[in-house]
């Protein structure tokens, strides 16, 4: 009976370090986007504030920019949140690889149990932090960089956007 839960265990781990070695290249591509995204963010405060010192009412344009900023600290904090799911994700690793080094012993159901319970609510954590990406991305059909939802230009590859 043990040594079923263990395969199974093992055969689960599997599984999840097959989806965690494709969240990291997630994060890795987060992570690039991320660098970015904070000079966009540092160079649209600057430009937010010249506007405020400049023009006392918002033109459609400048309206529109500001949306697209907004768009831009939103993602950033995904990244945020992203990074912290994936320091989680470490630290379940490693709780994992004790465990697999520990197989000779007898192993406990409810340790299995809680190990599972984190991974899944960290699955459903970027699950959602996913879909608010996707919400408000795009990607350059020439060169797949991702863009802000409303780009008329990519950013990377200098393609118009339609």
């Amino acid at each position: 009976m043990e040594k079923k839960i263990i395969h199974e265990l093992i055969k689960h781990m599997n599984r999840t370090d097959s989806n965690l070695n494709e969240l990291k290249d997630k994060i890795a591509e987060l992570r690039d986007l991320q660098l970015v995204n904070k000079l966009d963010i540092i160079n649209l405060r600057n430009d937010i504030e010249r506007l405020k010192l400049s023009i006392p009412v918002v033109s459609p344009e400048t309206a529109e920019m500001l949306h697209r900023m907004e768009d831009i600290v939103k993602k950033a904090k995904d990244i945020e949140k992203l990074k912290s799911i994936a320091k989680e994700v470490e630290n379940i690793e490693r709780e994992i690889k004790k465990i697999k080094q520990a197989s000779k012993r007898p192993l406990s159901e409810r340790i299995l149990g809680a190990l599972e319970k984190r991974i899944d609510e960290n699955k459903r954590k970027i699950d959602g932090i996913r879909s608010g990406i996707e919400k408000t991305t795009k990607k350059c059909p020439k060169c797949g960089a991702i863009l802000g939802r409303n780009a008329k230009f990519c950013g990377k590859c200098g393609k118009k956007i339609k």
